[in-house]
């Protein structure tokens, strides 16, 4: 029992501390402690100052001793974990969090305490049934509402989140957080007008606030509003020059707008602030795939070089597996019909086995793509051909909306996981538990990306393909999945993985559902020619604007059509009037549009007569959506994997009239079309049936295909040593 007095004075202490008097308070705590070492209030309440002031070692310590006289404490036990999770400690905060949960099971605080440390390590189904039991005590707080949505939100169910966030904005308007979170919650749902005006919210209460302007940028950029998403950037970066996201994320914008130049070097400038943060050094990286100067060996020695400082780690122990890692001695599949397997040099030889798809090895699939995207498009027919035959494919979907493709690929799959927000720890868990035995990267080092997981050896063997056209550096990865026109045999040296090509090709086309018939050619009669450039803006540079520049030159009367999500913007239309001005192209031949529907975009196809490819960074899925609407594309592919997409499926399909050596002959080809009106008219009529007797549109020949590689690959796996390739 504490003297009548002293209790008045920790009364008193504590009461201007809660007024934010820190000062006057810690004057009372510390004249306390001069009177009596162990007095466990004041050393409580020092404690508290140290973590309001980022002093995490002195709190913990002070917090530890006033812990030691008063075990029985709730109170200090929670505040202890609250300097731990801080700190990282997140074990022993969720000891701390737990045993005040058994010594004062009706609190409130002590539940959220124990909820929030379970989320923070990613055991999000449990912190979900702790903070339920924080919310049963306190149903009208608006703190735990929030954190509990956070927690739902983090496990993937966003309407439930939402629907706690808006509560918790009833009860607390003025809070800017739950703004944020209301924000951040629409975003992920793919509701943006509504992220960007709880966002907007958000901001009004607290103009400062770093998370909300950050959020503002992503959202801003993700409806197609970069003016408003520079705004906020450079907000940020008035706050805070230093701030390598808002740097990283104003490079990705200028890179959308098509200044690659302006975005290749804030790039590098904020990955030499950060030479270890992964995800800036991997925007960097891809950003690199885009620049002409930037040769195939730079691009393999700055990805082995990510890969060792941004992603090297000790090893797990191994994790007990679901399945058999790699089966042994199984029977031949009489009834599979497929060409033998081509493979590169340092897997020659060794036999490759054909099996039962009951029997195959299970593969596991890590994308934030599986939806209407290029990857999608590319995989489904695969997917759906080899769940067909019954091989087991389980899906670790690491983005949050659902759409028409993504619902297609979920009724396909054997098993579906969301990892969107969980731990790549927690995820690799998953996986071991799967039984995976071949693991597919479909992200390469694009958004949303889960390498950290390939880096874990997360499956025995595993393997890059689609989703990103380059080396990803990681010596894990055992494979790179393509075919002789994307790597042929003189480009392998540029690739940390073993190059497995495909015999036929790539990837498959499946043609759009919605697509409009093929139209007669509109310059026919001798109209004006036009000429689509259908791709992304990052994909300029001035090499490739030349060369536009110089087709205009060259056919007075022709204009070029420029479509894609981000030519709607001022920014990028002056960037390339001034180009192709340059060379005496006026503005009043260029048409600019934004992009829209994936329907829009095979539409406006119609009005043009043949479309021109980019460089060095080739299209993909544009390619065979030009050619499935009946225009010819000419292309000029070079060393790396990303100029060489158009090329391989021109040639694939036996469309080589379009392919150039160089890039002189790239302006020739486009010149020398334009004066073939009948050769483009019989073209573009005979374009979808090439297609489709063609390897692009035969997925049963590819699925089966795909089974024999990626068997072909178990097999070898178990044969070598696939983190061996030295590379040049």
């Amino acid at each position: 029992m504490k003297p009548p007095s002293q209790q008045k004075r920790i009364e008193q202490a504590r009461a201007l501390h809660r007024a934010g008097s820190l000062g006057r308070a810690e004057a009372i705590y510390r004249e306390l402690l001069a009177e009596d070492g162990g007095c466990a209030p004041a050393l409580h309440g020092l404690g508290l100052i140290a973590l309001a002031a980022g002093d995490l070692p002195h709190a913990e310590r002070l917090l530890q001793a006033a812990l030691s006289r008063e075990p029985g404490s709730a109170e200090l036990r929670i505040d202890l974990t609250a300097v731990l999770r801080a700190a990282g400690a997140m074990d022993e905060a969720c000891r701390h969090a737990a045993a005040a949960v058994e010594l004062a099971p009706e609190m409130q605080l002590a539940w959220s305490a124990f909820g929030n440390c379970l989320a923070a390590r990613g055991e999000f189904t449990e912190a979900i049934e702790a903070l339920r039991i924080a919310l049963q005590i306190e149903p009208r707080n608006p703190s735990v509402l929030n954190d509990l949505g956070v927690a739902l939100g983090a496990a993937a169910n966003h309407h439930a989140a939402l629907n706690l966030f808006q509560q918790s904005a009833r009860l607390q308007p003025q809070a800017a957080r739950t703004w944020h979170n209301l924000a951040s919650t629409y975003q992920a749902i793919g509701e943006l007008q509504q992220a960007l005006d709880c966002v907007d919210r958000a901001l009004q209460l607290q103009p400062a606030m770093v998370v909300a302007l950050r959020l503002q940028a992503r959202i801003a950029n993700d409806a197609g509003r970069p003016q408003l998403a520079q705004q906020a950037l450079q907000r940020l970066l008035q706050q805070s020059p230093g701030d390598l996201i808002a740097l990283s994320e104003l490079a990705d914008l200028r890179a959308r707008l098509g200044m690659q130049r302006d975005a290749i070097e804030l790039f590098r400038q904020a990955a030499s602030l950060a030479p270890r943060d992964p995800v800036i050094q991997a925007n960097r990286l891809v950003a690199e795939n885009y620049d002409p100067e930037t040769t195939p060996a730079q691009l393999l020695q700055l990805h082995r070089q990510w890969a060792q400082e941004c992603l090297a780690r000790k090893e797990p122990e191994a994790v007990p597996r679901a399945s058999t890692v790699i089966p042994k001695n199984v029977r031949d599949i009489g009834d599979l019909q497929t060409t033998p397997v081509t493979q590169a040099p340092p897997v020659q030889g060794l036999p490759v086995t054909r099996r039962d798809p009951a029997e195959f090895p299970r593969i596991g699939y890590v994308s934030a793509d599986l939806r209407e995207h290029p990857v999608g498009w590319l995989l489904i027919a695969d997917f759906e051909s080899l769940a067909k035959r019954g091989v087991w494919q389980s899906v670790y979907s690491n983005h949050a909306v659902v759409d028409p493709l993504t619902q297609r690929f979920r009724a396909a799959a054997s098993a579906w996981h969301d990892v969107l927000g969980m731990p790549d720890d927690g995820a690799a868990n998953r996986i071991a538990a799967d039984g995976i035995d071949l693991l597919i990267d479909l992200s390469g080092l694009t958004r949303g990306n889960r390498l950290a997981l390939f880096a874990r050896r997360a499956a025995p063997v595993q393997l890059s393909w689609l989703g990103y056209p380059c080396t990803t550096g990681i010596p894990s990865i055992g494979f790179l999945l393509a075919d002789s026109r994307h790597v042929p045999p003189e480009h392998e040296v540029w690739f940390q993985e073993r190059v497995w090509r495909m015999p036929h090709c790539y990837s498959t086309f499946e043609p759009p559902v919605d697509a409009p018939e093929v139209n007669r050619l509109p310059s026919r009669n001798g109209a004006c020619l036009r000429i689509a450039c259908f791709h992304n803006p990052c994909k300029l540079n001035p090499a490739w604007l030349a060369a536009v520049a110089q087709v205009g030159a060259e056919i007075p009367a022709a204009v070029f059509h420029f479509k894609y999500s981000g030519y709607e913007h001022t920014p990028t239309q002056e960037l390339v009037r001034n180009a192709l001005a340059a060379l005496g192209v006026d503005h009043s031949r260029l048409i600019f549009e934004g992009g829209g529907r994936r329907s829009d975009m095979l539409r406006a196809y119609l009005a043009n007569d043949f479309a021109l490819d980019t460089f060095p960074y080739s299209g993909g899925i544009t390619t065979c959506e030009s050619l499935w609407m009946g225009l010819p594309v000419v292309t000029c592919p070079g060393p790396t994997m990303a100029s060489r997409h158009a090329f391989a499926y021109l040639s694939t399909i036996g469309c080589h009239e379009t392919i150039a050596a160089s890039r002189q002959e790239f302006v020739e080809i486009a010149v020398r079309l334009a004066g073939q009106r009948e050769w483009l008219e019989s073209r573009r009529q005979a374009l979808r049936t090439m297609m489709l007797a063609s390897p692009l549109c035969d997925y049963g020949r590819h699925a089966d295909d795909l089974l024999l590689a990626l068997g072909g690959m178990a097999d070898c796996a178990a044969a070598i040593d696939l983190s061996s390739n030295p590379g040049p």
